[in-house]
């Protein structure tokens, strides 16, 4: 087994590495911190430039703050110097107010002309949403989607362009299908209430046109993507005007509501809106792997919102299962890529323990039945997919070969039904594919897995050592159920790297004596091996072998002498074992 494990835990995301490397997507768009990066660089106007300076300068004076602010003139403007960082500077010292003695502190007045220059902004893009002129009500929409989670604001922790979230919601209802579109978008960047956003995005998917539903699909992947690149802004007023941080449990609560409302998409006539769907689900699942080894020993909140996240994903296992027969390719390969994420995160979950059932009370009469865990909600919902994927494993698409088998790889036992197609796959033109199927096939028990032990041998002489070295560890795996497989472990003790006759040599030690005895001459043989490794390995063996292996005397007898004292000390433990006890 030490083999096995050894490589099972080196190799286990490897293959999905390879797979996005080999993704051809087309680039994507800019990200929300990229566009801030942009912002940052853009050419500031004369009178952003005089407020800036103001807001640094070591000598405050209120009244040059306020005439800089009253400068500023149009979206631009107002935009670029919201974002400016220096409202948040805590070093204004005490000002002198019109009564005698009365003072107060300069960063109260900072934040009185920050929310004027707010609320100016604020009234334009809300003059322009409750217009009746449709291209303003987009113009409107698009500014707060470009502003996303960018712009602090005074009026809620979750930044500007959040106060807007009633609007652009009422905007979906639109007859105009250019407005329910930009109202789509936006809603998707900016960092809104989950559960108001999607479930109105949700409705998109079941009663838009195309061009909105795509929208609303986009918009769903965007919720994600914007809420886990959310940092913080320290205040020192105590009122957060900077961005919020995204908590793990901010995190889960979007993903999860995403995961439910994307389900709506995966049956979509448009192959867009279903790979934007399958992609939103991807998100979320990479989402729960990403939390999960940080969230052990969490919070009941924390626990709680994982199981929810958890039961949503699980709920479109199937649905996702009929995207890998999709007519879109790259559609095939986004439900696929979904799949993945479930399956890594529960891994990540068995792996760190976060899984691991608590002491759960029975149901009691007339009870509520007790919760499952994530990991159990997770493994339903690929269990959903199983007949699946193991049909998958044959797809003409060596990107879906090897998504589906590391699939399988990360189920562990639970892939014991795909074993004939893991058997199918260690003949795959592919290395990966076939590399993968050995490591799924060494997570089987050697009941399920023994089918394939005929192939497992041949894969002993594959070009390449990693697959290689997999079979041989699945092998040893196996145990006495590998036996079928012992003419090729013999004839592989002399081929090939040190490493994988080593390896090999432990494969015949798991087999047994009774069932590898035809290897003893081979062993005896490896004795002589150049390489200090192989012959320790092959007297250890032979040692295990007991009176099976007293032909193998006279060359133990020689490796007495060896130069090395690893091999002296097997030897002779393995003379001593010949007679047997």
């Amino acid at each position: 087994m030490r083999n096995f494990r050894h490589y099972r835990q080196i190799f286990a995301y490897l293959p999905s590495l390879v797979i996005i490397a080999m993704l051809l997507f087309p680039p994507a768009a800019k990200s929300q911190d990229e566009k801030l990066s942009a912002n940052e660089e853009e050419r500031l106007s004369p009178a952003v430039e005089q407020l800036k300076r103001v807001l640094q300068s070591s000598d405050f004076d209120p009244k040059n703050l306020q005439e800089a602010a009253n400068r500023l003139k149009g979206v631009r403007d107002l935009r670029l110097a919201l974002l400016l960082p220096d409202w948040r500077e805590e070093t204004r010292g005490v000002l002198p107010t019109s009564v005698p003695g009365i003072v107060v502190p300069g960063s109260v007045v900072v934040q009185a002309v920050h929310q004027q220059v707010e609320a100016r902004l604020v009234r334009i893009v809300l003059d322009g949403l409750r217009s009746q002129d449709s291209n303003r009500q987009i113009a409107s929409a698009t500014l707060l989607a470009e502003i996303g989670a960018q712009i602090p604001s005074t009026r809620s922790p979750q930044g500007f362009a959040s106060t807007f979230a009633p609007e652009l919601v009422e905007f979906l209802k639109n007859k105009n299908p250019a407005v329910v579109e930009s109202a789509a978008r936006a809603l998707g960047q900016i960092n809104t209430d989950p559960s108001v956003a999607s479930s109105a995005l949700g409705r998109v998917l079941e009663t838009g046109q195309n061009p909105e539903k795509q929208a609303a699909a986009a918009a769903l992947v965007a919720q994600i993507q914007n809420i886990n690149r959310l940092k913080t802004v320290p205040d020192p007023t105590g009122k957060i005007l900077g961005k919020k941080e995204a908590s793990d449990e901010d995190r889960l609560r979007v993903a999860q509501s995403v995961a439910r409302t994307a389900g709506r998409g995966l049956t979509d006539p448009d192959a867009r809106v279903r790979r934007q769907c399958a992609d939103a689900i991807r998100l979320a699942g990479a989402t729960l792997q990403d939390i999960v080894p940080v969230s052990f020993g969490d919070s009941t909140q924390i626990s709680a919102e994982r199981l929810r996240l958890a039961k949503a994903l699980e709920n479109q296992g199937r649905a996702l299962a009929g995207l890998l027969m999709d007519s879109d390719s790259e559609t095939r390969l986004m439900a696929a890529e979904a799949l993945t994420q479930m399956a890594r995160a529960r891994f990540q979950s068995a792996r760190w323990g976060a899984g691991t059932p608590s002491p759960v009370p029975t149901k009691e009469k007339g009870g509520a039945a007790p919760e499952s865990t994530p990991e159990e909600s997770l493994l339903n919902g690929l269990r959903a997919a199983l007949p699946a994927l193991s049909e998958t494993v044959a797809d003409a698409d060596v990107r879906m070969r090897l998504t589906a088998v590391t699939v399988l790889d990360l189920m562990g036992e639970e892939a014991a039904p795909a074993a004939d197609a893991l058997d199918h796959a260690l003949r795959d033109a592919d290395i990966f594919v076939r590399w993968a199927a050995a490591r799924a096939l060494g997570n089987l028990k050697a009941a399920d897995g023994k089918v394939a032990v005929p192939n497992l041998g041949r894969l002993l002489f594959d070009p390449d050592l990693d697959p290689r070295l997999a079979a041989a560890a699945t092998l040893e795996h196996y145990g006495k159920d590998a036996a079928a497989a012992v003419p090729d472990l013999i004839r592989a003790t002399s081929v090939g790297d040190a490493e994988i006759r080593v390896a090999v040599i432990h494969a015949l030690e798991a087999v047994g004596a009774e069932e590898a005895r035809s290897a003893v001459p081979a062993l005896a043989q490896a004795l002589s091996d150049r390489d200090d490794r192989v012959r320790q390995a092959a007297a250890e063996v032979l040692g295990s072998f007991g009176p099976v292996a007293q032909n193998a005397e006279p060359a133990l007898r020689r490796a007495l002498d060896d130069k090395e004292a690893t091999v002296r000390k097997a030897a002779s433990s393995a003379l001593l074992n010949l007679k047997g006890e």
